[in-house]
């Protein structure tokens, strides 16, 4: 409880100041109603603009219910184009500022488990219509190409908290509407900052497939030598912070149970290019291909 109570606590906080800069000012085209902080992103992101412009592009659509993180985590609805979302701003804003409500921080925590990662959300729709289906769809395959997948998005979401910088990405990363909080990582120039999402990319992909860490930043240091030591070792203890519970279970407890749905769903025709990722995540050209043209479209 104290944990939560110290979360809840800091989440106000960042409300507080939010609502000190933004109250009253007219909301972004693209916002999403009562989505938390929706407007204030689109506004400051180009990124985060982008990822909706596509989305939007590619017929993704959206449905505003209550939805909890158990129920988002557990379902095969991360294959559908709808993204669901939980419409609780305005929830949010008075449960933080509210005279007598401020004082009962668990209702702000619960509240926090009610938001969904919009941004996160629509990328993963959004690479279902982008990239190819996997030609290789035995379970192993599945899961390779799953993690692949997964590793995209996590390296997008660390790319919009770099963009936001760790003040701005705060409030959303405690909120929940983000899933990364950023860092302090800069780039000379767009190719060092698209290669330094790749490493990070390629050492997610390596972490969720199981490998152990030593052989992880020994095999990164090799595959990745357009980097400078200090970004590659940047890029690569901060993507094996993963979270260990989503590694070991979360995600492949997701596989397992939506296996058949997932292998039904991503089935290519017989026209229908496909994409390959190999066994061994050292030969990943197909992948790196594909990653590259991704990061070109949206970073």
């Amino acid at each position: 409880m104290a944990l939560n109570q110290t979360h809840a606590e800091h989440l106000a906080g960042e409300i507080k100041r939010y609502l000190k800069k933004n109250v009253g000012k007219k909301p972004h085209a693209l916002t999403l109603p009562e989505q938390p902080f929706d407007s204030y992103y689109l506004k400051l992101s180009p990124l985060y603009r982008k990822s909706r412009e596509v989305f939007y592009q590619t017929d993704g659509v959206f449905k505003p219910e209550l939805l909890t993180a158990p129920r988002s985590l557990g379902s095969d609805s991360l294959l559908d184009e709808c993204v669901s979302y939980s419409p609780i701003e305005s929830e949010m804003l008075w449960s933080a500022s509210g005279p007598v409500q401020s004082k009962k921080p668990e209702h702000l925590f619960q509240l926090a488990t009610f938001t969904t990662s919009i941004f996160h959300e629509q990328n993963h729709r959004i690479l279902w219509k982008m990239l190819p289906k996997p030609k290789d769809r035995s379970k192993e395959g599945l899961r390779r190409y799953l993690n692949f997948v997964e590793g995209l998005v996590v390296s997008l979401d660390a790319a919009l908290g770099d963009e936001l910088g760790e003040k701005n990405a705060n409030l959303g990363y405690s909120a929940g509407s983000l899933y990364d909080p950023g860092s302090r990582v800069r780039f000379r120039n767009q190719r060092e900052r698209l290669n330094y999402y790749h490493a990070y990319l390629r050492t997610t992909y390596f972490a969720l497939e199981g490998y152990h860490r030593d052989r992880v930043i020994e095999s990164m240091f090799k595959l990745h030598p357009e980097l400078s030591g200090d970004l590659m070792d940047h890029a690569t203890q901060r993507a094996l912070r993963l979270d260990t519970l989503f590694i070991e279970l979360t995600n492949p407890v997701w596989q397992e149970k939506n296996y058949k749905t997932v292998a039904k769903r991503l089935t290519p025709t017989k026209k229908e290019r496909t994409l390959e990722i190999q066994a061994d995540p050292v030969q990943f050209l197909e992948p790196y291909v594909w990653a590259e043209k991704i990061f070109q479209k949206l970073l």
